[in-house]
């Protein structure tokens, strides 16, 4: 048997290959737990949980900068043709 270490993120007793997938479901349970206990007057729940929310949405937008932003593919298209003339 093979065993090797890898990187996880965990979440509720879940592990996650991402940091992303983690946040993911971290922003999903808060909103089903606002669902749950608020379910009458969800915007009491959302300022109840503001913290956490902005605490999740903060992170996921700081590795959303960190990445590299991908071209429209409609200009490799354009690149491919204006090569191929």
């Amino acid at each position: 048997m093979c065993i090797k270490k890898v990187e996880a993120y965990e979440h509720a007793g879940q592990l996650f290959a991402t940091e992303r997938q983690a946040l993911d479901a971290a922003l999903k349970d808060i909103g089903k737990k606002i669902m749950a206990d608020h379910h009458a007057a969800p915007d009491v729940g959302m300022v109840k949980h503001s913290e956490a929310i902005l605490r999740v949405l903060g992170r996921i937008a700081e590795i959303e900068a960190s990445q590299p932003k991908a071209e429209p593919a409609a200009r490799f298209v354009d690149d491919a043709v204006a090569e191929a003339a």
